[in-house]
């Protein structure tokens, strides 16, 4: 084989790999290309049924992959709602609780009893009696009135 086969090879594969998802033929595109090669072949010399059936297959596989999309989309967005729902689990156990908390700016220590919770910049922040009191500050949480 050429060297310049050899170039040729792996620059067009270089340039395949840099095509864009916009860029990409979807499931609706590679059929109708497919409807107008059919239509579009000679008569006389009809397309070659193993290139028909690798066509074809590809076309499952195409399937295939956007039902996988679809789902992995799906699975995401139920994944997101389950771990918000554990966060607010979370937060509304620790109501009553004591507990412990260092600013990582400051160091400074904090402690007192969870007395509510609210939602700000997508993360948990507690009112420890008046101070409000990020969840990944707390070091240690306790029933209120137990040791430890």
């Amino acid at each position: 084989m050429p060297i310049s086969d050899v170039t040729q090879a792996a620059s067009a594969s270089a340039s395949a790999q840099q095509t864009t998802s916009s860029q990409m033929l979807g499931q609706d595109g590679f059929f109708k290309l497919l409807v107008a090669q059919m239509q579009l072949q000679d008569p006389l010399s009809p397309m070659d049924s193993n290139d028909l059936t690798a066509q074809m297959a590809q076309l499952s596989s195409l399937e295939q992959l956007t039902d996988l999309k679809e789902n992995t989309g799906m699975l995401v967005l139920l994944l997101n709602s389950s771990i918000a729902q554990q966060s607010m689990l979370f937060a509304a156990n620790m109501l009553g609780r004591g507990v412990v908390a260092v600013d990582p700016e400051s160091n400074e220590e904090i402690s007192g009893t969870v007395q509510g919770y609210q939602i700000k910049d997508e993360q948990i922040v507690f009112d420890v009696d008046g101070v409000e009191v990020p969840a990944s500050w707390i070091i240690k949480a306790t029933h209120v009135g137990s040791e430890g």
